[in-house]
C-alpha cells in the first residue's frame, strides 16, 4: 500500500513540474479588438414558423424551409406573419442546405444527395430530380445551370 501512495505522488509531482507555468488551462491573452469601422445593424424579432428547422432560403415573396426531412414552402410577403403554402413528402434525410433558382428548390438532403424541387406551384411542391452524391450533401449554391453540392468529405460535387 505504501508503495502505490509512493508511486502515485511521484507520478503527480513529476506531471506538475512539467505542466507549463500557467497551468494547464494556460493560454495567451486574446488579440485586442480594432473598433468598428461602421455602425451595426439593429436587428428585431418579428416572426417565426416550425420547429427544428435546418435550412432557408429565400426568393421575391417566397421562402423554403428545411423543416427535418420536410421542404416546406412560406409566403412571406408579410414578413412578420409567414404563411405556410404547401410542403413535400418527407425526404430520405434531413435538408442540410436549401438554394432556390426560378421556379426550383435544390435540397441538400444529407446522405440522400442532390434533390430537386419543382416550387412553380407553391401550394404543392414536387420532386422532379435527384442524384445521389457520393457522400453527405451538407450544402447546396446555384449558378446559371449548375448546381454545387458540398458534400462532406468528398468535397465539391457539380
Amino acid at each position: 500500500m505504501k508503495h502505490t501512495l509512493f508511486a502515485f505522488a511521484c507520478l503527480l509531482v513529476g506531471c506538475t513540474m512539467l505542466a507549463p507555468a500557467g497551468g494547464l488551462a494556460a493560454q495567451p491573452p486574446p488579440p485586442e479588438l480594432a473598433e468598428p469601422t461602421q455602425e451595426a445593424w439593429n436587428m428585431e424579432y418579428i416572426g417565426q414558423v416550425g420547429g427544428l428547422t435546418y435550412s432557408v432560403a429565400a426568393q421575391d415573396d417566397y421562402a423554403c424551409i428545411g423543416a427535418r426531412k420536410r421542404l416546406i414552402v412560406l409566403d412571406i410577403s408579410n414578413p412578420s406573419a409567414p404563411v405556410v403554402l404547401g410542403k413535400t413528402q418527407p425526404f430520405p434525410s434531413p435538408i442540410r442546405g436549401i438554394a432556390m433558382a426560378g421556379d426550383y428548390a435544390y435540397l441538400a438532403d444529407d446522405s440522400a444527395g442532390l434533390r430537386v424541387v419543382s416550387i412553380a406551384d407553391p401550394a404543392n411542391p414536387v420532386e422532379v430530380g435527384f442524384y445521389d452524391t457520393q457522400g453527405y450533401a451538407m450544402g447546396v449554391a446555384v449558378s446559371g445551370s449548375y448546381a454545387y453540392v458540398a458534400d462532406e468529405w468528398n468535397g465539391l460535387q457539380v
